[in-house]
């Protein structure tokens, strides 16, 4: 027969079993995590991450303690995991790289505008020129020393902002560099081209080849305006030197 003390002494017994065996999964969980098959994977980092953010939740419902690290994934399975991953915020979409929506934005709307060597013209009539087949060579020339000033029309469109011009050259055998910079004309007063930009020189190649520069337009000038000016890019070209590919690139937002 039990007395009253012994019932309190199997009470308790029962108590500490019962409470040992609650523990024994949560211990389990501790060691590893919240799956069992995932501690010898190399990937264990990983898939506790996405169990920590609610994106996967097992392969074994409605246990889920298993997340079979090496079996295939179904679509359906995708799709799931696509969705708690956009719909929990995992990760911030609204940055990339310190960049904003809204420099995407603004990224997404420059436009590029090509200016070849087929469209520049001499200033001075009386140079001798090439520039078919995307070329500009100069001929003859009789001032600076041997360089010659060319001018291209660009068309822009009206109330766009110029953010840079980048010039293209190539010359397989270059000893000199050209030079190039943007004015506008003045459709209305008097008929001077006025510089936009600094002067940008190309610099010479260690062995000739591509001749890359940009310039950036100053901020006053930066808007376009169609209803008062023309564009256009100058080159001050020397005599040696053979673009066999000149082009530039106006890039506008």
């Amino acid at each position: 027969m039990y007395t009253a003390t012994r019932w309190r002494r199997l009470v308790s017994v029962a108590a500490i079993a019962l409470l040992i065996v609650a523990l024994i999964p949560i211990a389990v969980m501790a060691a590893g995590g919240q799956f069992v098959d995932d501690d010898d994977s190399i990937f264990e980092a990983d898939i506790e991450w996405l169990a920590a953010a609610n994106v996967t939740k097992g392969c074994n419902p409605p246990v889920n303690d298993r997340f079979c690290p090496d079996s295939p994934v179904t679509r359906g399975q995708m799709a799931a995991f696509m969705h708690r991953l956009a719909e929990n915020r995992v990760v911030d979409a609204a940055t990339l790289d310190g960049v904003d929506s809204t420099g995407f934005a603004q990224s997404a709307e420059l436009q590029y505008f090509s200016l070849l060597a087929e469209t520049m013209q001499p200033v001075d009539s009386t140079i001798g020129f090439d520039n078919t087949q995307g070329s500009l060579h100069t001929t003859s020339a009789s001032s600076l020393n041997g360089s010659a000033t060319y001018i291209g029309q660009v068309d822009l469109p009206h109330g766009a902002t110029i953010e840079r011009v980048i010039g293209y050259g190539y010359d397989g055998s270059a000893t000199d560099e050209y030079g190039f910079a943007v004015f506008r004309y003045s459709l209305f007063d008097s008929p001077v081209w006025t510089q936009m930009t600094d002067w940008r020189y190309s610099g010479i190649p260690w062995s000739g080849g591509n001749l890359v520069s940009e310039v950036q337009v100053y901020p006053a000038m930066a808007e376009v305006d169609n209803l008062t000016y023309s564009y256009g890019i100058f080159v001050l070209l020397p005599a040696d030197l053979n673009l066999s590919m000149l082009r530039f690139v106006v890039e506008t937002s």
